[in-house]
């Protein structure tokens, strides 16, 4: 009975010990988030003469499977979505290509989506 006691003890204080740490280091990100937010490099307003009203964006048409696809009107779009995102900020951003990625793994798409929600 005595290694019983012995062996939860060492377990519990080790779940302890675990959740201690996790706590500090939660803290501890949330620190620095509050630092860096407030030292952060904010783009200057750009004024209101210098904005441009963006073109309205049409819905792209529907093809059939079998077909072979107008890469053009995707690639457009694309473009055009990075440039709404990015107006603001001049960092010499151009797209050069753009390749369809197919069958990628689950991490893959869901990296991805994560840059991509990050941004709004």
């Amino acid at each position: 009975m005595n290694n019983i006691q012995i062996g939860l003890s060492t377990a519990a204080i080790g779940i302890v010990v675990v959740f201690v740490g996790l706590i500090i280091l939660i803290g501890m990100i949330y620190v620095m988030t509050i630092f860096t937010r407030k030292t952060g490099n904010k783009p200057s307003p750009v004024p209101e003469a210098q904005k441009t009203p963006l073109p309205p964006v049409s819905e792209p048409a529907v093809e059939e499977e079998g077909e072979e696809e107008d890469d053009s009107a995707v690639i457009a779009a694309i473009t055009a979505a990075i440039a709404c995102v990015w107006q603001d900020e001049e960092t010499g951003f151009v797209v050069r290509r753009v390749r369809r990625v197919q069958n990628s793994p689950a991490w893959q798409r869901s990296g991805r989506e994560e840059q991509i929600l990050n941004r709004f």
